[in-house]
């Protein structure tokens, strides 16, 4: 059976906000349960190490970074009607 290949070259760079941005595209699911849930749970993650962990300043801008592309990637999916799964 054919599957779509997800690649850096084909979408993204291959972050869980980028799986979750093809899943959108595509209609297609890239795990059984997709990638909001999972992209939800890694939003409350980093949030939490933002407030409770002693964060260089390179760590804290790369973790807000990564932070912002989750919540584009979920409000994107949001706003496209894609339920969590």
């Amino acid at each position: 059976m054919a599957k779509h290949a997800f690649t850096q070259e084909a979408f993204g760079c291959g972050s869980r906000a980028d799986a979750l941005r093809y899943e959108v595209e595509t209609g297609e699911l890239l795990s059984p349960s997709g990638h909001m849930t999972k992209a939800l749970d890694s939003i409350n993650r980093l949030e939490k190490i933002l407030r409770e962990e002693a964060l260089t300043e390179t760590e804290r801008e790369s973790t807000e970074s990564i932070l912002a592309d989750l919540r584009d990637a979920v409000d994107t999916a949001r706003s496209q009607e894609v339920p969590a799964a």
